[in-house]
């Protein structure tokens, strides 16, 4: 197989491009024959740059024939050409992330025109959308940006896997640390107050499922009376994929990872009372019948619609952030920091890990976290707890030993 990339000058004075770059392809496999092809230039000095990119690109084993694509057909096979289905909530984040690319590149451009600076140009070009922050002269979160470098990096790896480019622009760029707006830690007393100031009994055990056992939103909304997903005997509640049926929708674990989690007495106790109240017409735990039907009209619909992927486990509830928040503000917590409903379970996972008794790979199974460094965070604030400890040691030392000092 031919590998030489050639530069050739065409001397017909016709020619507003007269430097040739010539290179060949692959076998192609009708004719036996390698293809060729031939890209001209204006400059000598950019058809040696163009040559030597080329030599590299063959000696990274990319394709030898030409393969390009603009960023309005990478983002459309990015989305579409998946193994698995992207979920609603991740199409979401990644079509934001992609209209951002778009408008700031343009669909019709090459992404072999796509270079480093360019892509830090475009990382540091990133401003709000919403009318209400830009009326507020509100700058974009580091967490914002960063979840748009994470989605623009992915998307152009893919790129490079499907061999339409050498390097991804997006990799070597960092933001360093992430400022990220702190969370409300809630205290246990904080929360016995919270449920005190809540009347349903309903409301009650979700908060407890999501503070004790540390259910996500979406997991504790769709938890079903079944023996397999709550487990009296053995004091578990067990998380697994759902599929949905004819009536009811499905239920999906985020990033696909069953686990079991236990109860501790409180929860124990208070589903079995609402066990005895239960609607046996109704099969979830925190859903009344009129809310059921409201939730199998939405699905559906959706079914109909043959939007079926779009459901979200969220969607089995309505109205409970602003009915937690109301109960925190009559339970007494008044707080500039981030205050909802995930904060019980961060608050879970905090209490865990200030025990000092429960190692961080068991953290990250009950919590079904993916990645170990979720739980880091956990881990990291509850080592301002130990510091204080650390400090009282070092002061009782410091006392202990003050009869010695001359």
């Amino acid at each position: 197989m031919e590998h030489r990339v050639s530069i050739t000058k065409d001397d017909r004075t016709i020619r507003a491009k007269p430097w040739l770059v010539r290179w060949y392809g692959d076998y192609d496999v009708r004719t036996g024959k390698q293809r060729r092809y031939c890209k001209s230039f204006k400059l000598r000095k950019d058809a040696d740059l163009f040559a030597e990119e080329k030599k590299a690109e063959f000696q990274a084993d990319m394709p030898r024939d030409q393969k390009d694509i603009t960023l309005g057909q990478l983002c459309h096979k990015f989305v579409t050409n998946r193994p698995k289905p992207l979920s609603k909530a991740s199409r979401r984040g990644y079509e934001e992330t992609i209209g951002r690319l778009q408008s700031h590149f343009a669909p019709t451009v090459s992404i072999r025109k796509i270079h480093l600076e360019d892509a830090e140009e475009f990382i540091s070009s990133l401003e709000p959308i919403d009318p209400r922050y830009i009326a507020k002269g509100k700058n974009l979160s580091d967490s914002s940006i960063d979840k748009h470098l994470r989605q623009a990096k992915k998307i152009f790896s893919t790129a490079q896997k499907w061999g339409y480019i050498k390097t991804n622009p997006f990799k070597g760029i960092s933001l360093g640390t992430i400022r990220k707006r702190e969370w409300y830690f809630i205290a246990v007393p904080q929360f016995n107050a919270i449920i005190d100031n809540t009347k349903t009994l309903r409301d009650k055990i979700l908060y407890g499922v999501m503070y004790w056992c540390g259910l996500r939103y979406g997991e504790a909304a769709s938890l079903q009376w079944d023996e397999k997903n709550i487990d009296f005997q053995k004091c578990e509640i067990n998380i697994y994929n759902r599929a949905g049926t004819r009536n009811f929708p499905p239920f999906n674990v985020k990033d696909y990872e069953a686990r079991s989690v236990p109860m501790n007495k409180w929860v124990v106790k208070m589903l079995k009372r609402l066990h005895a109240k239960r609607d046996k017409d109704c099969p979830f735990v925190f859903l009344t019948i009129r809310r059921l039907e409201i939730v199998k009209d939405k699905w559906q619909k959706l079914k109909k619609a043959k939007k079926s992927g779009d459901w979200e486990n969220r969607l089995m509830l309505n109205g409970m952030l602003r009915n937690f928040k109301a109960r925190c503000i009559r339970a007494g917590i008044q707080t500039n920091l981030k205050l909802n409903l995930h904060g019980l379970r961060k608050s879970w996972a905090t209490n865990l890990a200030d025990s000092g008794k429960v190692p961080m790979h068991t953290l990250q199974q009950l919590g079904g976290w993916s990645d170990i460094k979720t739980c880091e965070e956990f881990y990291l604030r509850s080592s301002d707890a130990n510091r204080q400890r650390a400090c009282e040691v070092l002061n009782d030392l410091a006392e202990g030993g003050r009869d010695g000092l001359g």
